[in-house]
């Protein structure tokens, strides 16, 4: 749950808090997908290794 919170936030008493996914104009692909620019990407191997998320990534070009 902490992780889900994490990347793509919680609304509670009225208040919004961002995720990482929302702030670093990352996008939800599909369950378990998301695409994040690639200056962000150690910031998200970082909170996945923290969880011990075993992830593949790819980087994608996009013009």
């Amino acid at each position: 749950m902490l992780l889900y919170k994490n990347l793509y936030g919680y609304n509670t008493k009225g208040k919004h808090y961002t995720g990482l996914i929302e702030k670093y104009n990352g996008i939800k692909i599909n369950k378990g997908t998301v695409l994040v620019p690639l200056e962000y990407k150690n910031l998200f191997l970082s909170l996945f290794k923290r969880y011990n998320i075993t992830i593949k990534t790819r980087n994608i070009i996009e013009y």
